[in-house]
């Protein structure tokens, strides 16, 4: 069996702003520090599929007016996905 995660976000001015990181036990993670939701939206979706929790992961993010999506970052996209979707089933 395989599995897929996908993450859909809107976008909005919240969410493309930059944001600290704090953290009351232990070290954060730096590559969170100075990184937009968007980003890290991506980031897990990134670590979702290369940890093997999922086979595929698509990280997207939404918009209403106008409408239409961003993909934060390429080896989430749709193109990987696809790509990963094929794999599965050759």
């Amino acid at each position: 069996m395989k599995r897929g995660y996908v993450f859909l976000m809107e976008v909005t001015p919240e969410v493309t702003r930059t944001v600290g990181v704090q953290s009351k036990v232990g070290s954060p993670d730096p590559i969170f520090n100075g990184a937009t939701y968007l980003d890290r939206m991506a980031i897990m979706c990134e670590r979702l599929r290369d940890d093997g929790l999922y086979d595929m992961s698509w990280a997207l993010g939404v918009m209403r007016d106008p409408v239409g999506y961003l993909e934060p970052r390429i080896t989430v996209n749709w193109d990987r996905f696809k790509s990963d979707l094929r794999g599965a089933f050759s």
